[in-house]
């Protein structure tokens, strides 16, 4: 094997020594230093040394996120890597929609998003409830079939949430190929606020129904929430709500999971109308008295 040129081998030489100091960098007058030293052709256009010059303006203690965007601006192609630390610099501070503007100027330099892009831009949106930006944002997702990613996923179920659009949180949640925890949590939470919002219906126009109830119930059994599950069948009584079959079934999963087997009994034996997987659900026990406060003599 022949040597590299020397030139190669210096600019190699140079791009390790300017990796070791950035990585030991703590203050941006250094950082400033250091990218002098990266000021030349054959180093400027490295895309990991950009991205570490990025990440340490975006990330780091000493911040600078202004000059995040200049070091994007001026360089000739900037990775997806560095447009996606910068979202996410953004997505944490004050002026989180100005991760939104960093994405648009990401899309105008012919720039592909991908799956880590997503999320941290989601979050921004749904930090400043910007449902227009966020509208916009959701079907990029889809159009690059990013949506059923889990963590975009669980992001637009925040997002919407956040913005109070509850059928549109509990859609992308029905739509989903694979749930985590956090699934079922951003779901429980923006089904549960819209309950609580649901008393304020003249000044918010939410009107709890049986499907949110159904869902904050499912998400109870799956995560163990007894008493939450308990405070949602309080305000299915409160609330007058008949008990049909997918609430009702919804309740004895719900308690069953939960060890509450006397409560999903009552349930149970309160239905109207059954079918096979509350029948599956149900366990039988005497013990009835878990129910004394919730439900109507």
């Amino acid at each position: 094997m022949g040597r590299l040129p020397i030139a190669k081998t210096q600019s190699l030489w140079k791009k390790q020594l300017c990796l070791s100091l950035l990585n030991s960098c703590g203050s941006m007058d250094q950082l400033l230093q250091i990218q002098a030293q990266i000021h030349v052709p054959s180093l400027f256009q490295d895309t990991h040394l950009l991205s570490q010059l990025v990440y340490f303006c975006s990330l780091s203690p000493s911040a600078n996120l202004r000059h995040a965007r200049t070091l994007l601006r001026h360089s000739a192609a900037p990775s997806p890597i560095s447009w996606n630390i910068l979202i996410r610099g953004y997505a944490a501070t004050a002026s989180a929609l100005e991760a939104f503007w960093v994405f648009r100027k990401m899309r105008d330099r012919g720039v592909i998003p991908n799956k880590l892009t997503f999320p941290f831009l989601i979050k921004s949106c749904a930090a400043s409830s910007a449902l227009n930006e966020g509208r916009q944002v959701h079907p990029d997702a889809v159009k690059r079939g990013l949506d059923s990613d889990v963590y975009v996923g669980n992001s637009l179920i925040n997002f919407y949430g956040c913005c109070k659009k509850i059928v549109d949180a509990r859609k992308v949640f029905e739509e989903m190929p694979q749930r985590t925890v956090v699934s079922w949590n951003s779901v429980m939470t923006a089904c549960v606020e819209s309950l609580w919002l649901g008393d304020r219906i003249g000044c918010c126009g939410l009107v709890p129904d049986e499907t949110s109830m159904v869902v904050v119930l499912s998400a109870c059994a799956e995560l163990g929430y007894l008493s939450l599950g308990r405070w949602v069948h309080s305000q299915l009584v409160l609330r007058g709500m008949a008990l049909s079959v997918q609430l009702g079934t919804a309740l004895v999963d719900m308690y069953g999971k939960s060890g509450a087997l006397g409560c999903a009994n009552a349930v149970f034996e309160r239905m109207e109308k059954r079918n096979v997987w509350s029948s599956v659900d149900v366990v039988k026990e005497p013990n009835y008295g878990c129910l004394g406060n919730i439900l109507p003599k």
